[in-house]
Order: C-alpha cells, then sequence, then structure tokens
C-alpha cells in the first residue's frame, strides 16, 4: 500500500510493483483459507465464502459510495453543471465492473479492488472443482502455471496486435 501511495503522490514509476505484491499475496490468502477449508470439511461451502468477502469489502465500499454521492450532490447543489450519469456511472464500481470510462474519475482507483473480486468469482469453484476431482498439489501447481502462461500469452497478442499499455496492464 505505502508503495502505491508513494507512487501516486511522488509520480514515481513501478508504483504498480505494489499492486502486484497486493494481488500476489491475496490470491495466496485466499488460496491457502480455501485448502484449510477443504482440508478440514472435505469441501468449500462457496456460499459462506462469498458472504465473508462481502461484508469484509462492502462496507467500506458502501461508505465510500456514500461520501462521492454526498460530493456530488454538493458540487451540483453549488453551481456545478448537473451530471446525473455520475450516479449511474459510480454504480459500476459496487458491481466490480470499474473499467475504462464507465466510472467516474474519482473512483477509478476500484479497478484492483474490481480485478480482485473477479479472482474470488473464478478461482474458488474452480479450486473446488479440481479439488472434487482428486487434484493433488502438483496439479494445482500445474493449473497455476498454465492460466498464468495462458494470461502471458493473451497479453503478448494484445501488445502485438497494438493495443494501448492501459489495456495491457490493466
Amino acid at each position: 500500500v505505502l508503495i502505491v501511495l508513494a507512487g501516486h503522490i511522488a509520480h514515481l514509476p513501478g508504483a504498480f510493483v505494489g499492486v502486484v505484491l497486493f494481488f500476489t499475496l491475496s490470491g495466496f490468502l485466499i488460496t491457502s483459507l480455501l485448502l484449510k477449508e477443504w482440508a478440514r470439511n472435505g469441501t468449500i461451502a462457496l456460499g459462506h465464502f462469498y458472504l465473508r468477502r462481502l461484508l469484509r469489502l462492502y462496507p467500506a465500499l458502501v461508505a465510500l459510495l456514500v461520501g462521492y454521492l454526498i460530493w456530488v450532490a454538493l458540487i451540483t447543489a453549488f453551481g456545478s453543471t448537473p451530471q446525473p450519469d455520475l450516479v449511474r456511472r459510480a454504480l459500476w464500481g459496487t458491481m466490480f465492473a470499474a473499467t475504462g470510462d464507465n466510472v467516474p474519475p474519482a473512483l477509478t482507483h476500484l479497478w484492483s479492488l474490481d480485478t480482485l473480486e473477479q479472482f474470488y468469482l473464478l478461482w474458488p469453484p474452480l479450486l473446488l472443482v479440481l479439488l472434487r476431482r482428486g487434484a493433488t498439489t502438483r496439479r494445482l501447481i500445474g493449473v497455476g502455471i498454465a492460466v498464468i502462461g495462458l494470461v502471458i500469452l493473451n497479453r503478448i497478442r494484445l501488445v502485438l496486435g497494438g493495443a494501448p499499455i492501459s489495456r495491457v496492464y490493466f
């Protein structure tokens, strides 16, 4: 977090390293928790997992959104041009879809939370399927390496296709 903050405040290059570390540690933590649940119960309660994620992340997100909407109301009330689409666009940030121009500039930082949430949506069910089919640690590592390889190949495809670096990164 400090790397990201320093990068944004002082406009230092390489702030993305903090985000990459955050994603890596989060993925490791979530996977560890899911594997412990599997070892303890012989299953993973996906409903409970998603409820825990919701209860952990949404209170802060809702507080942010309420503060943002109050700010929008105040600037509109004091002479700024009304922008009714700001509320609609702000709601995109609560649906883990904060990319491109679909959210207001003040909320674009939600892209990292949205990316993490997409991981939460995809990885636990995939892990559960793999574990139910008898996946060993070795096989799980192999699947992880294969997925990373596919992501890298997709990024190479984007670069070779002339995609802007923001598209490749985000």
